[in-house]
């Protein structure tokens, strides 16, 4: 089957972060939605995942689902920008970065022609990941000798 690109518009991304803050608003907002923590949004996101999973083999349903999935992204997002100032466009900047650099096949100069090819670079770049991610962690935990001044 071929790919057909994703057609996705941009009003509808915004329209449902419109009604995410609509739903979580101070003064007009629903006190059950209010009330919910990024924790507990997620771990209803899980169960709305096993539906969607289901609803996978039912086409009329999968839209839906996925809805419910996105609206929970979304308000996990807003969560998480009231609480804690995070900015909900690095979760789209982030997970962009990532795709180009686990998929060196497509964005650099790697080969797979294969799925089994492209899983095993995948791999490999995930791993590369980790250690460039160890690395900083080690450079950031050293702290400069203190001064003998005094």
């Amino acid at each position: 089957m071929a790919h057909v690109p994703l057609r996705i518009k941009g009003a509808s991304v915004r329209r449902l972060a419109g009604r995410i803050d609509d739903l979580l608003d101070d003064e007009t907002g629903c006190p059950w939605d209010k009330a919910q923590t990024p924790a507990k949004l997620a771990r209803m996101l899980i169960g709305e995942a096993k539906e969607l999973l289901e609803a996978i083999r039912r086409p009329e349903d999968a839209a839906e689902e996925a809805g419910d999935c996105l609206m929970l992204l979304f308000m996990i997002l807003s969560k998480m920008q009231d609480r804690r100032g995070t900015d909900p466009n690095l979760a789209f900047d982030s997970i962009c970065r990532k795709i180009v650099r686990r998929h060196t096949w497509i964005y650099g100069g790697d080969s797979a022609p294969t799925p089994a090819a492209a899983m095993r670079l995948w791999k490999r770049n995930k791993r590369g990941e980790r250690k460039m991610n160890i690395r900083r962690a080690a450079k950031g935990s050293e702290r400069p000798a203190a001064s003998k001044r005094g």
